[in-house]
């Protein structure tokens, strides 16, 4: 004989099931967004990222999302992405980090930058919903930095990806402007970077011939290959070790005016040796972004 719980008790657990439902803070800090309750959202997301946080994972990466998209200040929201991307790479959010990382970079006039962003976001999220939105922004920083061939190669990548969108698919095509691709003869310089190649996320610096004949210091390697970068030091002790174990040389730095910890490996005088240590990095499973700011380095 089947014995029915009392329908006052199956009330009391569905109304449980509910509650549950509702505890997860993220949760309410967006509906505090939803309701235009910006200030209110800011000190939440500052209380759960706090130096006690026990938000992991997803749910950490999330937060970062959202206090980057509340920021008022552009250096500290890019920080939140930087760390979203390099620290949760797994992370749903991970490419919509990138996109707006490729987006912040062309707005504030740097296309080799975005460029860098929009192509791992196409290369490293195949599936991502945000493909062709961000072929669209790749599109445009190409058409920025002069790269006319790459950007007529985004714009079909583009409509492939977005076929029946009514929004990016008639921008994309309207991207094709300025000079046509199909007036584009087919050896036009500036053809799409190899998509095996790490573009370098910070632009290397260019210093200007000395004709004073005092003798010099040699100049300090400027790039190396960032594998991951946190608000806290645990979690990069954590990666460091893990590096370790897989034969690679890490050491945990920060940079001048940024107070993420970064993990790093090797220093090199040009972006191509450091893109070969990023694709071994890569190949053992790490994430791999090449920087080029080594001579700025602070060890922790």
């Amino acid at each position: 004989m089947i014995r029915r719980l009392p329908l006052a008790l199956l009330l009391l657990a569905v109304a449980a099931g509910s509650a549950a439902a509702q505890t997860d803070p993220l949760d309410r800090v967006e509906t505090l967004i939803a309701q235009a309750r910006y200030d209110e959202a800011r000190e939440r997301l500052a209380e759960l990222l706090g130096a006690e946080s026990e938000l992991v994972g997803a749910a950490r990466a999330r937060a970062l999302l959202l206090r980057a998209s509340l920021s008022h200040d552009a250096a500290a929201a890019e920080d939140d992405y930087l760390a979203l991307v390099l620290g949760y790479p797994v992370s749903p959010d991970a490419s919509l980090a990138l996109l707006r990382l490729g987006q912040s970079a062309l707005s504030s006039g740097d296309a080799n930058r975005a460029v860098g962003y929009l192509q791992r976001l196409v290369r490293d999220y195949p599936g991502s919903p945000l493909r062709g939105e961000a072929l669209l922004w790749l599109a445009r920083a190409h058409d920025r930095a002069g790269n006319f061939q790459a950007r007529c190669a985004a714009i079909d990548a583009g409509l492939q990806a977005a076929r029946g969108d009514i929004i990016v698919a008639p921008l994309l095509r309207a991207a094709d402007a300025d000079p046509p691709c199909a007036a584009l003869p087919p050896d036009s310089p500036a053809a799409e970077p190899d998509a095996g190649a790490i573009v370098p996320m910070i632009e290397p610096v260019s210093t200007a011939p000395d004709t004073d004949t005092t003798p010099t210091e040699p100049p300090q390697p400027e790039f190396a290959v960032q594998a991951g970068a946190f608000a806290e030091r645990a979690p990069a002790e954590v990666l460091a070790g893990r590096l370790r174990l897989a034969g690679f040389d890490p050491r945990i730095v920060t940079v001048p005016a940024n107070s993420l910890i970064r993990v790093r490996v090797g220093r090199h005088e040009s972006a191509e040796a450091a893109n070969e240590t990023a694709a071994a990095l890569r190949a053992a499973g790490f994430e791999a972004v090449v920087v080029a700011d080594a001579a700025s380095e602070n060890t922790r």
